[in-house]
């Protein structure tokens, strides 16, 4: 099933080693607030060098709104480019 979720990504590595990456629509001094996708147990993410990553205690968060979709059996987090537009 393809989907793709924006927002702010926030990247949580579990006991196990795979990973939880929660979807926001925004983060408050390091929080996550209005979750609106999780993806648990993925083993594989791959954030593009062009998305920023911030530290937050035990996990880290996206600087900006980011696109989340599968890619190639891993799920990608790649920045928005200016020329995108979001459609609702």
């Amino acid at each position: 099933m393809n989907f793709v979720d924006r927002g702010y990504a926030i990247l949580t590595r579990n006991e196990d080693g795979s990973n939880t990456v929660a979807i926001a629509s925004g983060m408050d001094n390091g929080e996550p607030t209005n979750v609106i996708a999780k993806h648990v147990g993925v083993r594989d993410v791959r954030v593009d060098p062009g998305v920023t990553l911030r530290e937050s205690g035990s996990r880290s968060y996206t600087a900006q709104i980011v696109e989340v979709s599968p890619a190639g059996g891993a799920l990608r987090v790649r920045a928005l480019r200016a020329d995108e537009s979001l459609t609702l």
